[in-house]
């Protein structure tokens, strides 16, 4: 069966700034979630992703993936059924980037057990000796990333471009970082560009082609 492909980004779990009941930023318009607490945004992230993306299918996250620590990069994939998430770099992604050891997986006969996991095939053939890093927890991590799917090519990054591979030949640039806060400039209404960042919503390819499939070709450099 073919696994069905999902878009999101900025996620930033356990962020406590984003979050409206717990933020310490002055001006909040816009820029805070509607939540009373981190653990209520939290559990929406987590539930938002696992009613929609299986065990099988493909999860492309672009980027900002969790806040509060390092280990809450790991207590966030921990919860998610997904086995194949592809994380592109976003600016608050540094202990991935680094590839962060963590020292506190569990060592077992010679085989590292994931704790309190329900990704039961994430460590399987790890020896002891082996080093954890942040980048085990996904299936591939990119800076940036060119797709293609039944010759429609995609081009995933954190930031947005104004310009991309093959802009003027169609290819479609989804990113993230802005909150949506491009949502109504020219290329992202008219043209071929979409912030897939996390408002409650995960994307699917289907959805984004879809969104896609009327908008202007943008030939201008």
């Amino acid at each position: 069966m073919t696994p069905n492909i999902f878009f999101a980004s900025d996620f930033h779990y356990a962020h406590k700034n984003i979050c409206r009941g717990t933020s310490s930023w002055s001006n909040e318009e816009g820029k805070c979630r509607n939540f009373n607490t981190i653990e209520e945004m939290n559990s929406a992230i987590i539930k938002s992703i696992n009613s929609r993306v299986q065990a099988d299918d493909i999860l492309y996250h672009l980027g900002d993936w969790a806040f509060g620590g390092w280990e809450n990069i790991w207590n966030f994939r921990k919860q998610i059924v997904c086995q194949n998430i592809i994380n592109i770099d976003g600016n608050h992604d540094e202990h991935i980037i680094k590839d962060k050891f963590f020292p506190f997986l569990e060592k077992q006969e010679g085989v590292i057990y994931e704790l309190e996991s329900n990704i039961n095939r994430l460590w399987k053939g790890y020896k002891q000796e082996e080093d954890v890093t942040a980048k085990d927890f996904f299936k591939e991590t990119h800076n940036l990333l060119y797709l293609e799917f039944d010759k429609q090519k995609i081009i995933l990054s954190h930031e947005p471009f104004e310009i991309w591979r093959d802009k003027d030949k169609g290819s479609i640039h989804l990113h993230g970082h802005v909150h949506h806060g491009l949502d109504n400039s020219e290329l992202n209404t008219k043209y071929k560009r979409k912030d897939v960042g996390w408002n409650g919503q995960i994307y699917s390819l289907d959805e984004v082609l879809e969104d896609m499939k009327d908008r202007d070709i943008n030939f201008h450099h």
